[in-house]
């Protein structure tokens, strides 16, 4: 065979083999394009909320709090609660009453209103009470407390006190109310007193027997 005739074999080989390396490239490129379409419908991870990723993880377990609620346009946002005054404890007055305590530093007495009558009435208010015609007589001062309840108050600086033996207490607020606090301690309610309350402060004490003398 000469040189001519072995081209001629050989040549349709090479190109065949030259179609099947075509097809092979053609089909690679078709893949690659069907793969970056297939890629390019899919959502990218990147591309997702950041609140799909927190939702997730379960160290946002916490919600954040609340922003506060501003009224709206137009709108007036509703008045704060306002708190009354207290009233006082009593009324400015005098008051008859047991003392149950003094409080000598902080300047203060808890005291127990009562009711008190004298002479005939004192002896019509026992036999209410139910005491007999004899008890009742011998009562020309009759002390009558039906309401349990205490009211402590504060005591003025320039409270006057006044015992039942005629004597006055000390002008000064701290001795005044020792000395007051000793027939309170020791004889409880062998006296009553007649408070007096000015401006919700007790101003004035005027000690007096409950009971009969003899």
């Amino acid at each position: 065979m000469g040189i001519h005739d072995l081209d001629q074999a050989v040549t349709p080989r090479r190109s065949r083999r030259n179609i099947m390396l075509g097809a092979g490239a053609l089909a690679l490129v078709l893949a690659t394009i069907g793969t970056m379409a297939a890629l390019a419908d899919k959502p990218s991870l990147a591309a997702r909320p950041a609140s799909s990723v927190a939702e997730a993880s379960p160290r946002n377990v916490d919600a954040a709090p609340a922003a506060t609620q501003q009224p709206a346009s137009g709108q007036v946002a509703p008045n704060p609660t306002i708190s009354t005054p207290t009233s006082p404890v009593v009324a400015d007055g005098t008051y008859p009453a047991y003392i149950d305590k003094v409080y000598v530093g902080q300047a203060k007495i808890t005291i127990d209103i009562v009711q008190v009558f004298e002479n005939d009435a004192a002896v019509k208010a026992a036999l209410e009470d139910g005491l007999s015609q004899f008890e009742a007589e011998s009562w020309y001062i009759y002390i009558r407390n039906e309401n349990p309840q205490l009211r402590t108050l504060p005591v003025a600086s320039d409270v006057a006190i006044q015992f039942a033996d005629g004597c006055e207490a000390s002008g000064e607020q701290h001795a005044a109310l020792t000395e007051l606090a000793e027939p309170v301690r020791a004889y409880g309610d062998l006296y009553y007193y007649d408070v007096t309350v000015s401006n919700g402060k007790i101003n004035q004490i005027t000690q007096h027997l409950a009971q009969p003398a003899c």
